[in-house]
């Protein structure tokens, strides 16, 4: 998990330097149920398992949406359908990141 945390924060620090085109997905404990399609995302605390089925279907959103470029979102098991999530986290800039690098 440090590894993971130390990799991100360096991709956000030093990417004016590299210059790609990221998002970051975080989700919390994963588990192997079948996918719900719901969720919570964005800056959320990381204190709910999600299934790894519903981490795969918030990518794939990610990648539809340029909004999320340059985001670091949180995800857990919620209630919001994932599609309803990712557009909301892509319209409105959500960084879970945000204020800490």
């Amino acid at each position: 998990m440090r590894a993971k945390l130390a990799a991100d924060r360096s991709l956000v620090v030093e990417n004016g330097r590299i210059g790609l085109e990221y998002t970051i997905v975080r989700p919390e404990g994963l588990s192997n149920d079948p996918r719900k399609g719901k969720v919570a995302a964005g800056k959320v605390h990381l204190d709910a398992m999600i299934s790894r089925e519903d981490v795969a279907a918030i990518v794939v959103e990610c990648l539809k949406k340029d909004g999320t470029k340059g985001l670091a979102i949180n995800c857990v098991g919620g209630d919001t359908p994932i599609v309803d999530a990712v557009a909301e986290v892509a319209n409105s800039k959500i960084d879970a990141f945000a204020g800490r690098y």
